[in-house]
């Protein structure tokens, strides 16, 4: 009887789980409502809870496991977490909610820590250097000798973050290979794709595909379907491929006929759905603002597939820069023919449609455009 038991008790934690239940519990809050989303288009899961005496739960099926926010309406900040179908708890206070304990199984307690890890490192990095300062930089107030050491925070931190997220990848990429096997290498490998051969990837690819649990997985799928495309498409050095697409009035735009005519053009990938781009946009406008007239242009390519959405985002956001798009969600041409993984993505190129750079991540891009427009 205790070895069928024993057998029992195995079998039940080893079975797969095909539902996930989070249940939480916060102070500082009675009633509200809560919001858990994906940010994702394709597989977009924007559900909300109620919260009652401060206690919340959600329950759903995934079939592809991957981080998650839950924000509070009314509240600060979020809680970043990867999701899977399993039972996950989270305790903590609703006006801290980024620091919420986070309670679930190995491969979630993995993520988190990997989560923890990246916050940690980057805010090391940014040092005595916050986004506020951008505004007292650019206000004619500010005394010459202010500007000046805002300015010397602003590459401090920079080359700090540059070698900090070079640091972030190593320990994501020995996650994937003490993990190959793993949804959330999955995840971490479609962030890091540059990393990769096209060999190595297919290998990575192959044992992602042979696990029964991970068939359906979109991002198992994506990277299938991006080992198979062309290599060497994109490199800096390289003319950008040309490419025309519709803009919001339905007439076709050709990238050519932009980028000849300034300094410097940047191709920002991005959609209405995108919660990260969506968070940039603010910032990209005042550099636009800023550097327009020095010969700085943007098209905008957008992921979206309903135009309603697309529209209300460039009104929303006051993007006064081309914009285009296909309507074909992540099935772009544009962003297949310049090998897209993610968004927000950029590929910046010169007056004659040589690529200048690819992916200047935000907090690079002030001083980016700045040395090379002077």
């Amino acid at each position: 009887m205790i070895a069928i038991g024993l057998l029992i008790a195995i079998s039940a934690c080893n079975s797969k789980k095909d539902a996930y239940v989070i249940e939480g519990a916060l102070t500082g809050i009675d009633t509200g409502r809560i919001i858990l989303t994906n940010y994702s288009e394709n597989d977009l899961i924007a559900d909300t809870a109620a919260i009652k005496n401060g206690k919340f739960v959600f329950t759903g099926t995934l079939t592809t496991p991957e981080v998650f926010s839950l924000y509070i309406d009314d509240a600060p900040g979020s809680l970043a977490l990867f999701l899977v179908n399993d039972k996950i708890t989270i305790a903590g206070d609703a006006q801290e909610l980024d620091k919420a304990r986070v309670t679930g199984p190995t491969i979630v307690m993995d993520a988190q820590r990997l989560l923890a890890r990246r916050d940690s490192i980057l805010t090391a990095a940014r040092g005595a250097f916050s986004p506020e300062l951008y505004d007292e930089l650019d206000d004619e107030a500010t005394s010459a000798a202010r500007k000046a050491e805002i300015q010397a925070l602003y590459e401090q931190a920079l080359a700090q973050i540059t070698a900090a997220a070079t640091v972030i990848e190593q320990y994501n990429a020995e996650y994937v290979k003490s993990h190959p096997a793993s949804p959330l290498s999955a995840y971490l490998i479609v962030a890091m794709l540059h990393r990769y051969s096209a060999e190595e990837l297919q290998a990575e690819v192959d044992r992602l595909r042979a696990q029964p649990e991970l068939q359906g997985n979109r991002f198992v799928e994506f990277l299938q379907s991006y080992a198979e495309m062309p290599e060497g498409t994109i490199v800096v050095g390289q003319p950008a491929p040309d490419f025309t697409q519709n803009d919001p009035n339905d007439q076709p735009t050709t990238f050519s006929s932009i980028y000849q005519k300034n300094k410097l053009t940047m191709i920002d990938f991005w959609a209405s759905w995108c919660g990260p781009c969506r968070k940039f946009n603010p910032t990209l406008v005042k550099l636009y603002e800023k550097y327009h007239r020095k010969g700085f242009e943007i098209i905008g390519v957008s992921f979206d597939s309903k135009k309603e959405d697309w529209l209300a985002a460039i009104a929303d956001d006051n993007l006064s820069w081309p914009q285009v798009s296909s309507l074909q969600g992540g099935q772009n041409a544009v962003g297949r023919l310049y090998r897209v993984s993610s968004i927000p993505q950029n590929v910046v190129v010169n007056t004659d449609g040589i690529v200048v750079a690819i992916q200047v991540e935000g907090d690079r891009l002030d001083a980016f455009l700045k040395e090379q427009l002077q």
